[in-house]
This record gives structure tokens, sequence and C-alpha cells, in this order.
């Protein structure tokens, strides 16, 4: 019995310990640095999700800029989209977000991603962003890899 109940204490804390991963991208994506990149900011965000989002790109030598839906710059080649869920535990903390790249003229979905992390990893906003970015742009350019990337001076 005992053997039983400490078998299902581990498979319980081993399964609350998890960050997951998601990310797809259209076939022939392409999210290169010779793109304008646009980060629509979300109203009810005040973590300014939307600054960290563009700066990483920035970090990774996209053009990006962010502002909100309705002055969108004319040049920009693709819109990126995001939602966060921040939920209570004790603190509150960003347990998942996604991250959606849709191309201005055709309004088509380039790639999208979502990352997903317990309370008992708590993974801040960068983190997140960072792995999604990294695993989207793997995806559409396989050129660029994580080791080039630029660190931003704050």
């Amino acid at each position: 019995m005992i053997r039983l109940l400490s078998s299902l204490l581990l498979l319980l804390v081993s399964t609350s310990c998890v960050s997951q991963l998601e990310s797809t991208a259209a076939e022939g994506a392409d999210l290169g640095r010779d793109l304008t990149y646009y980060v629509v900011s979300q109203p009810e965000d005040d973590k300014q999700l939307n600054e960290e989002l563009c700066s990483q790109l920035k970090d990774l030598e996209r053009n990006a800029s962010t502002g909100v839906w309705e002055k969108i710059p004319q040049g920009t080649d693709v819109v990126v989209q995001y939602q966060a869920q921040w939920v209570w535990d004790i603190t509150m903390y960003l347990h998942s977000m996604s991250v959606t790249f849709i191309e201005v003229q055709t309004e088509l979905e380039l790639a999208k991603g979502t990352s997903t992390a317990t309370s008992m990893i708590r993974e801040n906003p960068k983190w997140h962003i960072n792995t999604l970015l990294t695993d989207i742009l793997a995806k559409t350019n396989p050129g660029d890899q994580p080791g080039e990337r630029k660190t931003s001076e704050h």
C-alpha cells in the first residue's frame, strides 16, 4: 500500500512540473530578417508583453515595432498577435502564452505557437517569449539558429 501511495505521489509531482511547447508553420512560410513585423498590443495587457515580444524580435535581427491594431504602419509585412493566460496560485504567474504570425497582404497565418508552464515551474514572460520565437523561427528559417542571436543591451 505504501509503495502504491508513493508511486501515485511521485506521478502527481512529476506531472505537475511540466512545461510544454507546441508550434506549427505553414508550408513555405518565411519569417526572415528582410520582413517588417508589427506586434499588436493587447488592451488588457498591463505587463506590456508586446514590448518584450518586439524587443526579442529586434534581438533576432527582425525589423519590429509595436502598437495598437488601428495603427499598423504601412509597409508592414507580418502582424504578430499574442494571448497570455495569467493564473493565480499564491501569486500571479504566466501559465501560457500563444503567438501568431499573420501575413498582412493575404491575412494568412504563417506560424503560431503556444508555451505552457505549470505553477511548479513558473517560467517568466521572457522565457515564454524566447522559447516561442526560437522554436517558430527555427521552423520557418532553418538557417536562424539560437546561437546566432544578438544580445540586447537594456
